[in-house]
């Protein structure tokens, strides 16, 4: 596995940008980091952060990892936002808004739930498009392959880290979702209609 995740990220490296390249944004909303890191804080402009929409303008200054250090075009805001958010494509689809990480280098598997060649490395920004359970093995995601292409499938389970979701979290939803189906049950239950007594006039 260490030698097919090598090859990966040797073609990931090839998806890069050069400076002065202007770019657009693919995704459907993203924000601008001050670090090129998802944990760092937003780039505010009066006091509101900076919220870049598909198909704005960028242009791209330098590439740290994952991320590029870009400026709005036509202004002198800049701040880093993720690599896979933009392109030099003016046609490209709309990506979603990634909302889960994936924990550990893990294999990708289509739509039938078949393995592919492909691997998500740890770290490595996904979408969770039909929730989320911790009680399946799989979870379908949409995925951003070497080649900048989104690929639909499904990742395991468990080497997935849905962005604020907590094991405390789930456990009280599905205590929550218990005690109200609960609840419902019993509003519902019909009681047995009780019959009217009709006394004989004398």
């Amino acid at each position: 596995m260490s030698s097919l995740l090598s090859f990966f990220m040797a073609v990931l490296g090839v998806f890069s940008f050069a400076p002065n390249t202007q770019c657009y944004v693919t995704a459907s909303s993203c924000y601008l980091y001050t670090e090129a890191s998802f944990s760092a804080e937003k780039v505010l402009i009066d006091e509101s952060p900076v919220v870049l929409k598909h198909k704005d303008v960028v242009v791209v200054q330098s590439e740290e990892n994952d991320f590029c250090l870009v400026t709005l075009a036509g202004s002198e805001t800049e701040g880093y936002v993720y690599k896979f958010y933009i392109t030099n494509n003016s046609s490209q689809s709309v990506y979603p808004v990634f909302n889960a990480t994936i924990r550990n280098e893990t294999y990708i598997y289509d739509l039938d739930k078949n393995q592919t060649e492909y691997i998500a490395v740890k770290n490595q920004r996904v979408y969770i498009y039909e929730g989320f359970n911790d009680k399946k093995e799989y979870t379908a995601v949409q995925i951003v392959l070497p080649d900048g292409s989104l690929f639909n499938g499904y990742v395991k389970t468990k080497d997935l880290n849905p962005d604020g979701v907590s094991s405390t979290l789930i456990i009280a939803i599905s205590a929550i979702s218990a005690i109200v189906t609960v609840v419902l049950a019993l509003v519902f239950i019909k009681k047995p209609k009780r019959r009217k007594k009709f006394g004989t006039k004398s």
